[in-house]
């Protein structure tokens, strides 16, 4: 059964490192925004332009992920999915595609959040615990009727 994986967390929850796991475990094909943008994207322009560069990369990974989908393979989108909007389109997307979507919902509580994003080097790392909280504001816990898979990550 070909399925579409979308894996939601906030910043230093565990989400590449469970995606990894899931490749493992499933042979699903993985597919990353930040490791897109740090491999097309100078960390200056990063730095600056995070918003812009991260919406370019989710929409060439989509029409990656929808090429291999229809070709039968699964995907892991390892993308955050801080929005309920963000996770329908994705279901919605699996829906028009004839395939199988879940939701994994890899959670972390705030002060262990804090403590990884901490240990992380560079501009965007030392913005993200500088706006911990403010940023945490935009993030969107699944609902109930989203039927997430809950991943205790601490």
């Amino acid at each position: 059964m070909t399925i579409l994986y979308i894996i939601q967390g906030f910043l230093g929850a565990g989400k590449t490192t469970y995606s990894k796991g899931l490749v493992q475990k499933t042979g699903a094909v993985r597919l990353n925004g930040d490791e897109w943008c740090d491999a097309h994207f100078p960390e200056e322009k990063l730095s600056k332009e995070w918003d812009t560069c991260f919406a370019e990369a989710i929409k060439t990974l989509w029409a990656e992920a929808e090429q291999l989908l229809a070709n039968g393979k699964s995907v892991i989108l390892d993308f955050g999915f801080w929005s309920r909007e963000s996770r329908d389109y994705a279901r919605a997307k699996a829906n028009d595609l004839g395939v199988a979507c879940e939701l994994h919902y890899v959670f972390a509580p705030d002060e262990v959040l804090l403590e990884r994003i901490g240990k992380r080097s560079g501009g965007i790392a030392e913005s993200n615990v500088k706006n911990f909280t403010a940023t945490k504001l935009y993030f969107e816990e699944p609902a109930a009727d989203e039927q997430a898979i809950l991943i205790k990550n601490y």
